[in-house]
């Protein structure tokens, strides 16, 4: 008896399309060999050039309230080439960037000093991924941020700090991308609501550090920040790799 289509095992297909993505790049790598993501310069994955943009510490100001440091940390500033890079990693599925996003954040947490005396507590700080809507985790084929908040992790445990790599945060309901939401009453109304807290992921944290990619008007982060505020997990700050020019930088 035939099998009906919709009964295929999806998972195998999700699978075969990966391994059939994977060989496409392969190939084109063997044809056209790739350029900076940033810059396009020949033959690297990210040039000096463009990786020294990511070699800062850009402070974000946090309501004291959601956020008990009273800023966040960004790698550099979303525009030109590291704008470029980003999208194409985000959304353009360059998972050779993959490697250098993950030291870069690490590096921005070295930087920031913000850990200092941390080590003799007892309790696991909570390394928190932003979530996106399933719609993009499904265009992407993966949890993207997750990648940045096992980075951010990674070093803490390097430090001596208890801490590890939660994916606690869900959201459901809504489909426009963040970034698109250009107003910080537009982007805090797309996830008002709309954010879930895995309480049971929690259990053994006391303190939080939220990870995204980008930060534009500080909307998306505090919204996650007080969602698990309310869970009683206290957030202590924030790691992105870009921050969007405040107004006085533009």
């Amino acid at each position: 008896m035939s099998t009906h289509p919709s009964r295929v095992d999806q998972t195998g297909l999700r699978q075969a399309w990966r391994g059939m993505a994977g060989l496409g790049r392969e190939m084109r790598d063997l044809l056209l060999p790739r350029g900076c993501a940033g810059c396009d310069r020949p033959d690297t994955v990210l040039c000096e050039s463009c990786v020294d943009l990511f070699d800062h510490d850009v402070i974000r100001s946090m309501p004291t309230a959601v956020m008990a440091s009273g800023r966040v940390h960004a790698c550099g500033i979303y525009r030109g080439a590291v704008r470029r890079a980003v999208l194409m990693w985000k959304d353009h599925d360059d998972q050779e960037l993959d490697g250098e996003f993950a030291v870069m954040i690490a590096r921005c947490l070295l930087r920031s000093n913000e850990f200092d005396g941390f080590q003799n507590q007892r309790n696991m700080i909570a390394v928190v991924p932003a979530p996106s809507a399933r719609s993009s985790m499904r265009r992407r084929g993966r949890f993207h941020t997750v990648l940045l908040a096992q980075a951010v992790a990674d070093g803490l445990r390097l430090r001596g700090v208890p801490a590890r790599c939660v994916p606690a945060l869900s959201i459901t309901g809504t489909t426009a991308k963040s970034v698109q939401s250009s107003k910080a009453g537009e982007r805090a109304n797309r996830l008002r609501n709309r954010l879930h807290v895995n309480r049971d992921l929690l259990q053994d944290c006391s303190a939080a550090v939220l990870v995204d990619d980008i930060i534009t008007t500080g909307s998306t982060v505090r919204q996650c920040a007080k969602a698990l505020n309310s869970a009683d997990i206290h957030v202590h700050t924030g790691f992105m790799l870009a921050a969007v020019p405040a107004p006085s930088e533009r």
